[in-house]
């Protein structure tokens, strides 16, 4: 009977905590949307609508992204430069929050809209 008391209550803390974690991880996750919703700028160029944000003063500094998010990752990723006095410019790769992926995707048509 101890045995299936002491199970009982190691199953209701574990739901509890998962519980916990999950009302956590929604909290935080609206929190992360309202924050990209507000922070970016989206700018019309030849390629389409891309969606960047500026942190900082000073010479600039180009911040690309990873896989893991859209300019929100890039201003992370360089707060150093912010922090050392740089004009850090992070746009949000094709496919990434709000910048769209083009119809013709393909490296060709990228070369057409960055060539002279």
């Amino acid at each position: 009977m101890r045995a299936n008391s002491l199970i009982r209550t190691l199953t209701t803390l574990g739901i509890a905590a998962a519980a916990g974690g999950y009302l956590r991880f929604r909290r935080e996750m609206k929190e992360a949307c309202r924050r990209i919703e507000q922070g970016g700028t989206i700018i019309e160029t030849t390629a389409g609508p891309i969606e960047f944000a500026r942190e900082g003063e000073g010479e600039p500094v180009l911040m690309i992204h990873g896989a893991g998010g859209g300019y929100d990752q890039g201003l992370l990723i360089a707060r150093d430069f912010v922090e050392a006095g740089h004009d850090v410019i992070a746009p949000s790769r094709f496919g990434y929050l709000r910048t769209p992926v083009s119809e013709d995707s393909s490296p060709a048509a990228r070369l057409m809209v960055t060539s002279p």
